[in-house]
């Protein structure tokens, strides 16, 4: 549990959650988002990793 609800729990301010997660995969992004908001995204990653190469290659 992350602090800010523990501090909560040990003052006795809330009652014990139940937390509720879904598992994550490595195609988080592509499984969840709409496809063009992904697609942006994936364009500006390779847009960097396309800068970092010529900046690594002088």
């Amino acid at each position: 549990m992350d602090s800010v609800m523990m501090s909560l729990l040990e003052l006795g301010l809330i009652r014990p959650p139940i937390v509720v997660a879904i598992w994550n995969s490595p195609k988080r992004f592509q499984e969840y988002m709409l496809a063009e908001p992904h697609y942006q995204i994936l364009a500006l990653r390779e847009a960097e990793q396309s800068e970092e190469e010529q900046l690594s290659d002088k």
